[in-house]
């Protein structure tokens, strides 16, 4: 089910104040900020204190006085919520837990269970030092499974031919084990999207980590949304410019551009 577009974005930055206000400059984009020195303190969060910071950015975004509503006003009861984060970066850069937590209960507390909640990456080898532990969270923690992980009716195609490897759906060979070489010299201009954006959920809260791609240069929101959710993704990576127009018209795609809120 393809859904109305929520321009939701929300900073929680390290720094000193404590008042949710529309970042400077930003009005027209419905970005805020809140800041709060003690919400870090050498390299671990204080989930206290985050909690209170997205919820009062929610609802100071949303304009609603408690979490509850606030939530409610961005995700109905009947839509199946993903939170897309980014897992590679082990105990210092993952997206933190602390705010995927948050997000978490004031989505319950607008009655989404937690165990219907997805949160996911293409790869999880980051959560365990991140302090992520499904178990006990509550909720789904996923990552997109070689292959079998993307959608063959969710297609992308663009005048860009890239090298079919290990994991992507047109791959030819043993799907179910990596080889050690590469043995196939098979092209394809066509990606697929992951299952879990194309059918898993009908809205996604990007939680991003900033950060710069060997690939695809600065990465962050756009990134977030894009080459960790397709398959074939290197050929986005060609040229000077990192693929950054390639990026756009990913983010563009009904499949991602209706179904975001960004965090």
């Amino acid at each position: 089910m393809l859904i109305r577009n929520v321009a939701l974005v929300l900073f929680c930055a390290i720094s000193s104040g404590l008042a949710a206000r529309p970042a400077t400059g930003a009005d027209a984009l419905g970005q805020y900020a809140l800041r709060n020195p003690d919400s870090i303190k050498q390299y671990k969060t204080n989930p206290h204190i985050v909690r209170e910071m997205v919820n009062r950015l929610v609802m100071a975004v949303t304009g609603e006085p408690d979490v509850a509503k606030a939530w409610g006003s961005l995700v109905s009861p009947g839509e199946r919520v993903g939170i897309k984060i980014s897992a590679a970066g082990g105990e210092l850069f993952t997206t933190h837990h602390d705010i995927v937590n948050a997000i978490v209960d004031g989505l319950a507390a607008a009655g989404h269970p937690r165990s219907s909640i997805i949160v996911w990456d293409r790869s999880l080898g980051g959560i365990k030092e991140a302090g992520y532990r499904p178990s006990v969270d509550g909720y789904q923690v996923k990552a997109i499974a070689p292959h079998d992980g993307y959608d063959a009716k969710a297609m992308l195609s663009a005048p860009l031919a890239g090298k079919l490897v290990w994991g992507d759906f047109e791959y030819v060979g043993d799907t179910g084990k990596m080889p050690l070489f590469a043995d196939t010299d098979a092209t394809s201009n066509v990606s697929h999207f992951s299952k879990i954006i194309s059918s898993d959920v009908d809205k996604v809260i990007n939680v991003p980590v900033m950060s710069i791609s060997e690939t695809n240069g600065i990465a962050g929101c756009i990134y977030n949304m894009t080459i960790p959710n397709i398959d074939n993704w290197r050929r986005f990576a060609q040229g000077s410019r990192f693929g950054a127009g390639s990026l756009a018209e990913i983010y563009a795609n009904p499949l991602i551009a209706k179904r975001w809120c960004s965090i």
